[in-house]
């Protein structure tokens, strides 16, 4: 997936990638940044993975928090951890992860900072048309791309973990702006039109 991009859109890109785990491991940005020299914006809530993604990572910026709604009216946001499938709240039961099933990690739950990705962008100072946004937050990309200003950061794909029940549940950000372009395994590629 992050090879057809980078042919569409070459060097020096510019991505947004939220649920971005330790920088690495099940990244959708790791091999534009390493090998393409695109930078970004990386977001991950789980304070001992956003270290480990910022120091893998140094050419991008890494935020440690929760990405949520406009509408959202709390400062923090309350996260089960369970490795790469950390969720929302704490209905995510013990041996909800991989590692906690095979019994060689806990899940916890911990409180994080609330932010809208416009926020964000705002305070980095991130161009206006990054080239990707990709979404992997365990099925809250609905509740992501309604704290994205669409009229003020565009960006020309966005990638988003197929957890909906249906296109449409992706919002209208989405619908009104993009066109489904292909389908990777577990991901769906839009294209702005």
């Amino acid at each position: 997936m992050d090879r057809w991009i980078a042919g569409r859109v070459g060097r020096s890109g510019y991505f947004i990638e939220a649920g971005a785990n330790d920088g690495y491991r099940m990244s959708n940005t790791y091999l534009l940044e390493r090998h393409y020299g695109w930078t970004g914006l990386l977001v991950e809530p789980i304070p001992v993975l956003a270290a480990a993604c910022a120091a893998r990572r140094p050419h991008s910026v890494t935020a440690a928090c929760a990405l949520v709604g406009h509408d959202y009216a709390g400062e923090i946001v309350e996260i089960q951890y369970a490795d790469g499938e950390s969720a929302i709240g704490r209905d995510v039961g013990e041996g909800w992860s991989l590692g906690a099933r095979w019994g060689i990690e806990s899940t916890y739950a911990l409180n994080v900072p609330a932010r809208t990705l416009t926020s964000l962008l705002d305070e980095i100072g991130a161009p206006s048309r990054p080239n990707l946004l990709s979404l992997d937050v365990e099925g809250y990309e609905p509740q992501v791309l309604a704290g994205l200003d669409f009229d003020r950061y565009a960006p020309r794909f966005v990638l988003l973990e197929d957890s909906a029940e249906g296109l449409a549940d992706y919002g209208p950000e989405i619908m009104d702006r993009y066109k489904l372009l292909h389908r990777f395994p577990g991901n769906l590629l839009f294209e702005h039109v």
